[in-house]
C-alpha cells in the first residue's frame, strides 16, 4: 500500500467503523409492521401494491434470489446515509473532518434510532443527502467528476421520488440546483430574477415529468391498487367532524354517524382504531363506490370549512414537531414477533444500542426529550440557510439541503396520519448535519480563513 492510498484510508477509516458499528448493532435490521409487510412483497409471497414503494420493493425482488436480504438493506441505506453525509461535510471539513462530522451525526442519539429501520422514511433520508453530497462534489471537482455528479443526482432523484409521496419539493431543489450548475453560462447575461424563475422551472418540471412518469410505470405494471389515500381522507374527516359536531363521512362507510365513536377511535395523534380491529368505525379496505363517496365527502368537508380542516393539521403538525407534546415513539426497540425467524444476530451490541436509545426517553411509550423534538432542529436548518445561502458555491448547496427539511414539511403538513418520530428523521439529521457544516464555516469566516473542504477537490 503506497502512503498516499494510506493517508486516504485512514482519513476515511471513521466512516467504516461508524458503518460497521451500526451495521452489526442492527444486524439483521429493526422492522415494524410495515417492515415486514415489504418484506412479503419483496420475497413474493404477496403482490407488491402500491401502499409503500412499489418500485423499490420490485427492484429488491429481482435481486432477492440473488441474497439480497434484509440484512444487505440495512448496510446499504446506512452506508448512502454516510456516504452523503461525508459529501456534505467536506464542503467544511477536510477528509478526517468530514468522516469525523458525518459518523457523529449518524450515531447522535436522534438519528441512530431511525438509521436501523427498515423503512421509506431512512432510505429517503439516505437518497436525498447522497443527491445533495453528489451536488456539492460537483461544484468543487473537475469537469468529468462534476458530469457524473450530476448524473448521479438524477437517478439518485428518481429513487428518492420512488420512495415517498411528498419527496417531490425536496428534488425539485435538488434539481433546480443541478440545473443551475448546467445552464450557469447561458443564462449569465438574465437578471438574478429570472435566473431563478429558469432553473426553478427547469427543475421542478424535471422533477414532477419524473415522479408522474412513475405513476405511469406502477400502473402499466399492474400494481395492485390498494388506496391508502383512504386512511387519510378518514383521519381528516373524522377530525374534522369531531370539531363541527356532527359526521363527515359518507353514510355509505360509517353508517351510524355517531361523532362520539369518532372521538374514542381518532385523535390528533392516530386514528388506527377507526381502521382496523373488531370494533372499528371505518375499517379498511372499502370498495370503489365507497372509495367515491370518501374522496367526495373530503373535497366537500374542505371547501365547506377550510378553517376547520387548516386548524386540524396546524394542531397535528405542531404535535409532529414535538412543540405541543412530547416526541412520540423516537425509535423502533427491535424486530417485531415474526414467523419468518428474524431476531437480532450480535445481542450484545444490539442491547448496547437499545440502552443508548432507551436513556434519551422519558417513558416505557418511548416518548423523548429534547433532544429529539423536530422543530429544534428546524430552527438549527433555517439558520444554517440563512448563512450558507448568502455565500454561494458549495456552501450554497449544504444551504439549500437545510431548506428542503422545510419543503419536506409540505408534505407532512397535509399527508401525516400519525404523529411519529420517523417522519421527521429527515428534517431532524439533514437539520444537524447543516447547522454543524455551517458553524465550520461560520469559524473560518471568522478567523479570516477559507473552510478546507470549499477548494477544488476530488472527494
Amino acid at each position: 500500500m503506497t502512503a498516499t492510498a494510506g493517508r486516504y484510508l485512514a482519513s476515511r477509516s471513521p466512516l467504516i467503523v461508524a458503518w460497521l458499528l451500526a451495521c452489526l448493532a442492527f444486524w439483521p435490521s429493526h422492522m415494524s409492521a410495515d417492515s415486514f409487510y415489504m418484506l412479503q412483497q419483496a420475497q413474493g409471497e404477496i403482490p407488491i401494491n402500491d401502499q409503500h414503494a412499489p418500485i423499490l420493493l420490485w427492484l429488491w425482488k429481482l435481486v432477492w434470489p440473488l441474497g439480497v436480504g434484509v440484512g444487505w438493506i440495512l448496510a446499504l441505506q446506512i452506508g448512502t446515509f454516510l456516504v452523503g453525509a461525508y459529501l456534505i461535510a467536506r464542503v467544511g471539513f477536510g477528509p478526517l473532518g468530514a468522516s469525523l462530522t458525518s459518523s457523529l451525526v449518524m450515531l447522535s442519539p436522534p438519528v441512530l434510532g431511525g438509521m436501523g429501520l427498515l423503512g421509506r422514511d431512512t432510505w429517503y433520508l439516505s437518497l436525498s443527502v447522497l443527491a445533495f453530497g453528489l451536488l456539492a462534489l460537483a461544484h468543487r471537482g473537475p469537469e468529468p467528476l462534476r458530469r457524473r455528479s450530476l448524473i448521479g443526482v438524477l437517478v439518485v432523484g428518481f429513487f428518492c421520488l420512488a420512495v415517498r409521496q411528498n419527496a417531490l419539493t425536496g428534488v425539485a431543489v435538488a434539481f433546480a440546483i443541478a440545473t443551475a450548475m448546467v445552464l450557469g453560462p447561458r443564462l449569465a447575461s438574465r437578471g438574478p430574477v429570472m435566473r431563478l424563475v429558469i432553473v426553478s422551472a427547469v427543475g421542478g418540471g424535471l422533477a414532477l415529468t419524473l415522479a408522474l412518469s412513475q405513476v405511469v410505470i406502477v400502473r402499466a405494471a399492474g400494481v395492485k391498487q390498494n388506496a391508502p389515500e383512504q386512511q387519510l381522507f378518514l383521519f381528516d374527516l373524522a377530525l374534522m367532524s369531531e370539531r363541527e359536531g356532527r359526521s363527515l363521512i359518507p353514510r355509505s362507510v360509517f353508517r351510524s354517524g355517531d361523532v362520539e365513536v369518532l372521538a374514542a377511535q381518532s385523535t390528533l395523534d392516530g386514528a388506527n382504531a377507526m381502521f382496523f380491529g373488531p370494533t372499528a368505525a371505518t375499517p379498511v379496505p372499502h370498495d370503489e363506490q365507497q372509495l367515491e363517496d370518501i374522496q367526495e365527502a373530503w373535497r366537500t368537508a374542505i371547501l365547506d370549512h377550510p378553517w376547520t380542516y387548516l386548524g386540524v393539521r396546524w394542531d397535528a403538525w405542531l404535535r409532529q414537531l414535538a412543540v405541543t407534546r412530547a416526541p412520540t415513539f423516537i425509535y423502533h426497540p427491535g424486530i417485531d414477533p415474526n414467523t419468518k425467524g428474524y431476531a437480532p444476530t450480535f445481542m450484545t451490541l444490539n442491547r448496547a444500542l437499545l440502552d443508548y436509545q432507551k436513556a434519551f426517553t422519558s417513558n416505557e411509550q418511548l416518548d423523548g426529550r429534547w433532544p429529539h423534538r423536530p422543530f429544534v432542529y428546524l430552527l438549527l436548518a433555517m439558520f444554517a440557510a440563512a448563512y450558507l445561502l448568502r455565500r454561494g458555491g458549495a456552501s450554497s448547496v449544504v444551504g439549500w439541503l437545510a431548506v428542503t427539511a422545510w419543503t419536506y414539511q409540505l408534505g407532512l403538513f397535509v399527508l401525516a396520519m400519525i404523529v411519529n418520530y420517523r417522519y421527521e428523521l429527515p428534517a431532524v439529521a439533514t437539520g444537524l448535519l447543516c447547522a454543524v457544516v455551517a458553524a465550520k464555516i461560520a469559524l473560518d469566516d471568522r478567523r479570516g480563513g477559507r473552510s478546507v473542504g470549499t477548494a477544488t477537490l476530488r472527494a
